[in-house]
């Protein structure tokens, strides 16, 4: 039972952020959309492309430990 509770301790911070950035992709196309503010391509691109390459570095180092302790 502690390799299954040490696993989903560890696994648990990945699991709920990445989970949530297409969530909040859809929030924030859409209200960029509908704002007025940008148009289809590029809410699109400040969406859904910009997060995933603002998640992807913390992700590979020691960046994400400091964050989210």
């Amino acid at each position: 039972m502690t390799i299954l509770a040490n696993v989903s301790v560890y696994a648990f911070p990945e699991v709920v952020l990445v989970s949530s950035i297409p969530v909040f992709s859809i929030i924030v196309r859409y209200n960029l959309i509908e704002s007025g503010l940008m148009r289809k391509h590029w809410a699109n691109i400040w969406s859904v492309l910009a997060p995933w390459v603002v998640a992807i570095p913390f992700y590979t180092g020691n960046i994400l430990c400091c964050v989210v302790l």
